[in-house]
């Protein structure tokens, strides 16, 4: 991958914008993090893409709470779909034809059983996830038209669950968890396969810990990480959340010669680090 350019969309958050060691080795990231306002004006996007040569684009941009795609559904399919279309179509245009896509557990919906394999239905329940299923059936239709274009769809995991009544151990939802830095090194993993395996096609796989950990636990966990305790406000369940969703990350760890290396108490610890360490986010501390 020496000497490959990359686009990153929506990179905001994934730590090898400041952390060298994550971006694959002598490779040059382009990272967009308001990504939208570029993907939604099409000219926009023939500039970038006109200016600078990208030998592959690494697409995280979208919008992606799952309450407000059920209030909202049309903003969602105007941000991520249409957004997405214009990607794929000025991506064409100037013959960068390499995409690892940033895709969701949600697109299994209610599995039937866990944890979740790549073959099992899809069947998302909200529009959030209809619009990351959508995307991938672009993905494979594109594919299908034009098989010189390479794309992997990452199934990652989702959070943000509200409800305290499910048929759990504790009442809440359990869903998988990742840390960002095995985030990062899964799609650095997926790009190294794009550009040294010949004719991969559409191929769809899961990243994660391949285990299921609860809401409370993980505020359990937070809590430990931070020395103070959380208060706890228990909703009501959402719209379109499903009870326990994870998946299975044997084809990966198989395939992509990737498999996740930290765990919710590790999450937490280095969330908490960085959160201290950096009161004000992303943003410079606000002038007095």
């Amino acid at each position: 991958m020496a000497g490959q350019t990359i686009l990153v969309t929506g990179g905001a958050g994934i730590y090898w914008h400041s952390h060298s060691s994550t971006a694959p080795e002598g490779s040059f990231l382009r990272i967009l993090n308001s990504i939208w306002v570029i993907l939604e004006i099409r000219d926009d996007l023939e500039r970038l893409f006109s200016r600078t040569k990208f030998d592959a684009v690494i697409h995280f941009a979208g919008l992606k709470a799952v309450g407000e795609s059920v209030a909202n559904p049309r903003r969602y399919f105007d941000n991520n779909l249409v957004g997405t279309i214009n990607l794929y179509e000025v991506m064409a245009k100037y013959n960068c034809k390499k995409m690892v896509f940033s895709s969701s557990a949600t697109v299994y919906g209610q599995p039937e059983k866990i944890p979740c394999v790549e073959d099992f239905n899809l069947m998302a329940m909200n529009p959030y996830g209809r619009t990351k299923l959508f995307l991938e059936e672009i993905a494979r239709d594109i594919h299908k038209a034009e098989p010189e274009w390479c794309i992997i769809l990452l199934r990652l995991p989702e959070l943000n669950v509200y409800g305290h009544d499910y048929p759990t151990k504790d009442g809440s939802a359990v869903r998988d968890y990742i840390h960002v830095m095995d985030l990062a090194d899964g799609h650095v993993a997926a790009l190294q396969k794009i550009f040294t395996t010949k004719d991969i096609g559409c191929i769809a796989y899961n990243l994660g810990t391949g285990r299921g950990t609860s809401v409370l636990e993980m505020v359990t966990a937070f809590e430990k990480a931070s020395g103070k305790k959380i208060p706890v406000k228990l909703c009501p369940r959402r719209p379109g959340d499903a009870t326990v969703v994870y998946a299975s990350t044997e084809k990966a760890e198989k395939e992509l010669g990737w498999k996740a290396k930290y765990g919710v108490e590790e999450m937490c610890r280095d969330q908490w680090k960085w959160a201290s360490n950096n009161p004000w986010g992303y943003q410079s501390k606000p002038e007095k």
